[in-house]
């Protein structure tokens, strides 16, 4: 027992050191990911390079350590049972838990999970989805062999049917390779899912918001009331909106719209804003507040709050409710020419020009911008919407990194277990060379064996995926950010999962089927 300990723990203070390393260097290659989209949305500069303190490497060091030591108690109670004279064959059942068992404790975990879940806080949703992953890592194992045992039906007496067949003697060995393999392929397409369907809501509230024709900023400074009036005059406008962002010294965003009825129209109501709001918006006693505001202060319509200004602090009845993506703070909007009351500030960030006809051409309007001595953008709708989908996908790039890298450490599980069943029966792929199976065809049973793993994973991580979809959107944005997202189901995650799957087996098979196919066959058939 303690020669098993020792060598499990060199080994696992070997690879500890190894993975620090390689740790520190993925870090600092997804640093990279992060910064640019940081910078471009909030103007912040972040470091270039990951630098741990010792403390911090020598916690997770001997954390792993740990974990290694625990991982093998189990097969170290198993190892000082065994009886003299038992090394040499086949002993006691290679099941491990009972599919009751098993089935007993996933539920338990389960409603445990689904528990947590109603609690409020976002550490209790993240707790459950926790326990909801580990009810689906227990029942992984006998669900997988389950439809190997279906493939092996199909052609019991072929190459694929015999291969997949001899997987059923092997769930104990298989089992944390299939689980680890369901669970990050479930955990890839979930988040895939959650990031499509995200794309596709903020897409359409871009789509709703963005109701002029063209778009005004200057290049620096803002926009003061002699280019609104000069733009007002123009022939072509039919009218104007404008926005004004300010934060309050209380911390809070305050936006001051200048709404005609068209950009009105622009909002999504969660709540509120009925016949007659648009007149007593512009009234100036009523305020609108987006999703994540009303979720983090707990407001709803016809609640009252304060807004304090240099006038004094003012009282504004809630309006309405509106949907809102572009901050997880949450924002106060209140009229422009309320605004400019109460703060004295007649200034504009951006001005929404509407047009009479559409076809207006851009350049005679920069140049009259120019003739004016403004050094101002005109961007039309559909460009400010690229624009914003296009930072929308840089930030999720560091998403689909991860994604790909638990996918990648799967398969090596997947590799280091059909290694670690080729050397455990060694014996069997032997004979099977003794009875006339060629290399090739040897090599062709292995990787059989590694595709019908990764294609039984994949079926079942179409569920997990689901279940981490359902979480991520339904119970983690609203929480962690505020807002809600309408729940789709892009199904087309799923036609990508299975064959990536099938490949991701077929390439993890490669490695395992050249190792059991190149042994000599004559010392491992050897009575002992």
């Amino acid at each position: 027992g303690l020669l098993l300990a020792g060598e499990t723990i060199v080994l696992a203070g070997l690879g500890a050191l190894a993975g620090l390393a390689l740790g520190t260097w993925l870090a600092t290659r997804l640093l990279e990911l992060v910064r640019s989209p940081v910078a471009e949305l909030y103007g912040l500069i972040t470091g270039t390079v990951v630098a741990p303190t010792p403390g911090l490497y020598l916690v997770i060091w001997l954390a792993t350590l740990l974990m290694a030591v625990l991982s093998i108690s189990g097969l170290l109670a198993n190892a000082l049972r065994i009886q003299p004279g038992q090394l040499s064959r086949q002993t006691g059942s290679d099941r491990g838990l009972s599919v009751r068992a098993r089935a007993a404790l996933a539920a338990a975990l389960a409603v445990a999970g689904l528990g947590a879940m109603i609690l409020p806080g976002l550490a209790w949703i993240l707790v459950g989805l926790f326990l909801l992953l580990c009810a689906c890592a227990l029942l992984a194992p006998p669900a997988g062999m389950l439809l190997l045992k279906t493939g092996h039906l199909v052609r019991p007496r072929g190459l694929a049917g015999r291969a997949l067949g001899m997987l059923g003697g092997a769930q104990s060995r298989l089992a944390p390779a299939l689980s680890a393999l369901s669970l990050a392929l479930g955990l890839s397409a979930g988040i895939a899912m959650m990031v499509l369907g995200f794309r596709v809501a903020v897409d359409d509230w871009v789509d709703r918001l963005l109701r002029a024709d063209t778009y005004l900023t200057l290049a620096r400074g803002q926009i003061d009331p002699g280019l609104v009036a000069a733009v007002a005059d123009w022939p072509e406008i039919k009218a104007l909106s404008s926005v004004r962002q300010r934060e309050l010294a209380d911390g809070r965003q305050l936006i001051a719209y200048d709404l005609p009825e068209p950009a009105w129209a622009g909002f999504e109501w969660l709540a509120g804003g009925g016949a007659g709001a648009h007149a007593r918006f512009i009234d100036g006693h009523a305020a609108l507040i987006s999703e994540p505001m009303a979720r983090r202060n707990q407001w709803v319509v016809g609640d009252r709050l304060t807004v304090p200004t240099p006038r004094g602090v003012r009282e504004f009845s809630i309006l309405g409710i509106y949907r809102d993506y572009a901050s997880d703070r949450g924002a106060i909007a209140i009229d422009g020419s309320t605004y400019r009351t109460l703060f004295s500030d007649n200034l504009r960030d951006s001005l929404g020009l509407y047009f009479h006809t559409p076809d207006i051409e851009r350049g005679v309007l920069t140049g009259r911008l120019e003739a004016i001595g403004y050094d101002a953008r005109l961007t039309d709708r559909d460009s400010v919407r690229r624009q914003t989908m296009a930072v929308f996908d840089q930030t999720f790039r560091i998403t689909w990194a991860l994604a790909a890298l638990v996918g990648l450490i799967a398969a090596i599980a997947l590799v280091s277990a059909l290694l670690a069943l080729g050397l455990e029966r060694g014996r069997e792929y032997a004979t099977l060379r003794a009875l006339g199976l060629t290399r090739v065809r040897l090599a062709a049973w292995v990787i059989t064996q590694t595709t019908g793993l990764a294609a039984a994973a994949a079926i079942l991580a179409i569920p997990i995926s689901l279940m981490i979809h359902a979480t991520l959107s339904l119970g983690v944005q609203p929480r962690a950010f505020g807002w809600s997202v309408s729940f789709t189901l892009p199904w087309q995650v799923w036609l990508v999962l299975v064959p990536m799957a099938v490949l991701v087996g077929l390439a993890a098979g490669l490695y395992p089927a050249w190792k059991i196919a190149s042994r000599n066959p004559a010392p491992l058939l050897k009575v002992r």
